[in-house]
């Protein structure tokens, strides 16, 4: 298959999918070697459902199943208490932050600070485009960062470093990728970012103006694995036009 391309066995979550699934999805990670994905106290009622149905909390039912382990990826995890965070660190489990989407649905904020502070791996995702409209990593590194500080109260809560690592060598890292950082044998997944635009200016702070006020435009050309896939901010791999042609097309009279 494509290199750029990984399978990952993906059980949706705990009350999404019986026990014999979530079972099998972990054990075809075992055999594959693969991460395991699972979404995991998204939101309040996934938890209700579950202690109903199961007699334990989300993570703790995971951990129960033997499903809890370095190759997990937690999705979300807004609702752990302080002892279920500490699970996930011993298990070695990581967490996948999706800040966009959980505003969207309302589901609330992760503990982000509290599971980096007590070992848990941690990246960013986006989910999916029905619960993120965007689809932006860059977005997601800068929600993080502040939704951090408004659950704190604190404006110096997770700043930009922690927050701009947490979308790229962070990410990369707990999914076993040679990426995240512009290194000598790490793969050239590379974003190209305009200097002279307005939203990069004034230059006191690049890294801080890179996760806090950039635009979206200031991003001229993408490479992944090598492979130019936006160059002069015009997508390489089909044709714009033509796909917006078609969505037109295929959306009239639609109403949401």
């Amino acid at each position: 298959h494509d290199e750029t391309v990984d399978v990952h066995p993906a059980p949706h979550s705990p009350h999404g999918a019986s026990s014999a699934m979530i079972r099998a999805g972990w054990e075809v990670a075992e055999q594959a070697g693969t991460p395991f994905h699972i979404h995991v106290a998204e939101g309040q009622y996934e938890g209700q459902r579950t202690l109903a149905e199961h007699g334990a909390t989300p993570i703790r039912y995971l951990d129960a199943l033997g499903v809890l382990g370095p190759r997990t990826i937690a999705v979300h995890c807004v609702w752990l208490d302080d002892d279920e965070i500490a699970l996930m660190a011993a298990r070695g489990a990581a967490l996948a932050y999706c800040p966009s989407s959980n505003m969207f649905l309302g589901d609330g904020i992760s503990r982000v600070t509290e599971m980096l502070a007590a070992g848990v791996r941690a990246g960013l995702g986006t989910d999916g485009g029905c619960t993120n409209n965007r689809l932006s990593v860059f977005e997601e590194v800068r929600m993080t960062s502040l939704l951090q500080r408004v659950r704190h109260l604190d404006g110096t809560a997770l700043g930009a470093k922690a927050a701009f690592d947490l979308g790229t060598r962070s990410g990369a890292a707990m999914l076993g990728l040679d990426t995240g950082t512009i290194a000598r044998g790490q793969l050239a997944d590379l974003v190209a970012v305009d200097l002279g635009d307005p939203s990069l200016h004034p230059r006191t702070d690049l890294l801080a103006s890179v996760v806090y006020s950039m635009s979206a435009r200031a991003i001229t050309d993408v490479w992944v694995h090598g492979r130019p896939v936006i160059a002069d901010r015009r997508l390489t791999t089909l044709d714009m036009d033509e796909l917006l042609a078609r969505v037109r097309a295929l959306t009239t009279g639609w109403r949401l």
